[in-house]
C-alpha cells in the first residue's frame, strides 16, 4: 500500500515538474520558432462576413459631430467581417524565399496568420502612413491589439522596420499617441474616449529601423469594440 502511495505521489511530482519545465521554456510568438522555444498560439482570424447593408433611415436624435474620414489617392480597401480595412499605401507584391508571390494588403491584418502582414508602400520608413478600420456605424472602441512587425521569424522581424510611435484617431475627434515596444507578440493599447466612433485610424509617427529594409510592417491588428 505504501509503495502504491509513493508511486502516485512520484507520478504527481513528475507531472508538476513537466508543467513547470514547459512553462520555463522561452515564449515564441513567431511562426518559425527557434529550438527550445515554446510557440504561443496566434490570434484567431476575424470572421468573414458581408458588408453592412446600406440604410436610408433618418435618425430620431441628432448624431454627434464627427471628423471626415481620412482618404488619399490610391488607398487600398477591403471588406472583412462586416468592416472596411483601408491602408494609405501597400507594398507591391514580392517573390518570397519559397518562390511564391507575397502580397501586403490591409486584409492581412485580420487573417490570423503570422507569415503575412500589412506593409506600407511609400519610400522611406513609413512615417505618416496609416491603416483605418471603418465599421459604418457607431461603436464603443476601447482598445487596439497589435502584433507589431513581421512575425514570420525573428530574422524578418529584425530586417523590416517596426512601429514605434502610433497616432490613434477616432471619428468622434479623440486622438492619442501610443508607444509600442520593439518586441514580438500581442500589445494592447487602451483607447480613451472611444464612445460613438465609426472608424479608427492608426498612423505611423516613428519606427524602429529595420536592419535591411525601410518597409514598416504590422502582422495583425484587432480593434476591440462593442456596438452602442
Amino acid at each position: 500500500m505504501k509503495l502504491l502511495t509513493y508511486g502516485i505521489i512520484a507520478t504527481m511530482c513528475l507531472a508538476t515538474l513537466g508543467v513547470a519545465l514547459a512553462q520555463a521554456k522561452p515564449q515564441c510568438f513567431f511562426l518559425e520558432c527557434e529550438s527550445g522555444q515554446q510557440q504561443q498560439p496566434p490570434p484567431s482570424p476575424v470572421p468573414t462576413g458581408p458588408p453592412p447593408a446600406p440604410t436610408h433611415e433618418t435618425p430620431f436624435a441628432p448624431q454627434p459631430a464627427s471628423l471626415p474620414r481620412p482618404s488619399v489617392a490610391g488607398e487600398s480597401c477591403k471588406w472583412h467581417g462586416g468592416a472596411k480595412y483601408c491602408a494609405s499605401s501597400v507594398l507591391k507584391p514580392q517573390i518570397d524565399n519559397s518562390g511564391r508571390i507575397a502580397t501586403y494588403g490591409p486584409e492581412l491584418l485580420v487573417d490570423g496568420l503570422l507569415d503575412t502582414a500589412w506593409v506600407e508602400g511609400k519610400s522611406g520608413n513609413g512615417e505618416g502612413e496609416w491603416v483605418l478600420v471603418d465599421f459604418g456605424s457607431p461603436r464603443l472602441i476601447y482598445a487596439l491589439e497589435i502584433y507589431n512587425g513581421y512575425h514570420k521569424n525573428v530574422s524578418l522581424f529584425r530586417r523590416n522596420a517596426r512601429v514605434r510611435g502610433l497616432e490613434i484617431t477616432l471619428s468622434n475627434g479623440h486622438s492619442q499617441i501610443a508607444t509600442l515596444a520593439d518586441r514580438a507578440g500581442p500589445q494592447t493599447i487602451s483607447v480613451q474616449g472611444g464612445d460613438n466612433a465609426e472608424w479608427v485610424q492608426a498612423k505611423i509617427r516613428s519606427v524602429y529601423q529595420g536592419s535591411r529594409y525601410d518597409d514598416t510592417a504590422i502582422s495583425e491588428l484587432r480593434v476591440l469594440n462593442s456596438q452602442n
